[in-house]
């Protein structure tokens, strides 16, 4: 599999930016990414600052809410309580 790197690198650079259009568009890119974010962070051999965090948690906090919410009510309908816990 190919490295996100530098593609990251200029996600990571577009992240405060105040355009609604491209706000957008890092979202959907960083959500398409987001199980293999911390990987591809880790990779980039520089660590995140705390404003770039505080943006990176923001942008991602929808989908992840999402996800929760869709995963958390599907265990009903797993086939056994041992698969339910």
């Amino acid at each position: 599999m190919q490295s996100a790197a530098p593609q990251l690198r200029h996600l990571l650079k577009l992240l405060d930016d105040e355009n609604p259009v491209v706000r957008e568009a890092v979202r959907g890119k960083l959500t398409s990414m987001r199980r293999e974010l911390p990987e591809e962070l880790l990779a980039l051999g520089e660590p995140l600052d705390e404003e770039q965090e505080r943006l990176l948690s923001e942008l991602l906090a929808p989908g992840c809410r999402e996800e929760l919410e869709e995963t958390w009510l599907s265990w009903r309908w797993l086939s056994s309580p041992e698969a339910q816990l």
